[in-house]
């Protein structure tokens, strides 16, 4: 699916989007679609934290 909206969109040139850093397989998905971690990293409470991905065209 993100491949498809990246595709609609040809003109971005970035891509950021966030995900639970306990959710290990989400992580490495986007990673593997090469989203690169920031150092942007909220916790929302004792079991889960956000973290942020950005993706340079």
């Amino acid at each position: 699916v993100l491949t498809l909206i990246e595709e609609m969109f040809p003109e971005a040139t970035s891509w950021e989007l966030a995900t639970i850093l306990e959710e290990e397989k989400n992580c490495f998905l986007y990673e593997k679609m090469e989203y690169k971690r920031t150092e942007v990293i909220k916790k929302l409470n004792d079991e889960t934290t956000l973290i942020y991905y950005k993706k340079e065209r």
